[in-house]
């Protein structure tokens, strides 16, 4: 037992002498923090000092597709929060222009002081993600849970052959207007053209492949990339003949969050 306790002790020593190990955070774009689309940070402290109060993480998005950031309360949170959150561009391994940011979101679902931040990519690459408190909430330390999200949705086939029409049909699910990019691809993944839409707050579109994809191309696939929250975009891709009355409908669906 006496030999045990001097191994024991000497160890303890020896590791009271070892220098402690030093942990960088996450305070600024060089030591952000990589995150996958889909993934959740689950707990993002915020202090008050800086620069404690920006926490940086950075993901890979791909252009034309929509992607948004949403920071929240943490699950173990109990006093309120007011979180901000903000999305830069990179350049030459450091932040680039700010792209998008949000404080209190209003569009659906409300998350009344949380953030959402929600925005189309024009060009793929890494784009850091930042959490931050609300310039009104200064002087709180608060925990929250941070995730980018894709909401670009896909449907698998459309045909404008001889009569046939191909109509992206769109249905904004909330009571905010959306901004929507209908994209159409022949089969290898060529875009083959490509338009805007605003939907009205509850409101629908119908935009006609026939009038943006040039001839010959008559078929191929079709994506929606929106501004709005996850969910809010909901639609068909359907193809219609008006002379034989048949038509092939191709549900759009988003890609899950792992």
């Amino acid at each position: 037992m006496k030999a045990f306790t001097c191994i024991t002790g000497a160890l303890g020593s020896l590791f009271l002498l070892t220098p402690a190990m030093a942990f960088a955070q996450n305070t600024n774009a060089m030591f952000a923090v990589n995150l996958t689309v889909g993934q959740e940070a689950v707990s993002v402290f915020v202090a008050t000092a800086a620069p404690d109060d920006f926490k940086w993480y950075y993901v890979s998005l791909v252009a034309g597709r929509s992607y948004c950031a949403e920071l929240t309360t943490q699950r173990f949170e109990t006093n309120r929060v007011d979180p901000k959150v903000q999305i830069y561009s990179q350049v030459g391994g450091g932040a680039g222009p700010l792209v998008v940011e949000n404080d209190n979101s209003a569009g659906e679902p409300f998350p009344l002081f949380n953030a959402r931040a929600c925005f189309i990519p024009a060009s793929a690459g890494v784009y850091y993600v930042v959490a931050t408190a609300s310039p009104g909430s200064v002087g709180f330390n608060r925990n929250y849970a941070l995730r980018v999200i894709e909401t670009t949705l896909w449907s698998p086939w459309f045909f404008i052959g001889g009569d046939y029409n191909a109509f992206t049909l769109l249905r904004n699910t909330t009571a905010g207007s959306c901004t929507t990019t209908e994209t159409w691809r022949n089969a290898a993944g060529t875009v083959l053209g490509q338009t805007t839409s605003l939907v009205p707050p509850n409101g629908s579109v119908a935009v006609n492949a026939r009038t943006f994809v040039p001839a010959p191309a008559i078929n191929g696939s079709a994506e929606v990339a929106h501004n709005c929250s996850p969910g809010a975009m909901v639609g068909h891709q359907t193809s219609l003949s008006s002379s034989t009355g048949l038509n092939f409908d191709s549900p759009f669906e988003s890609r899950q969050p792992w």
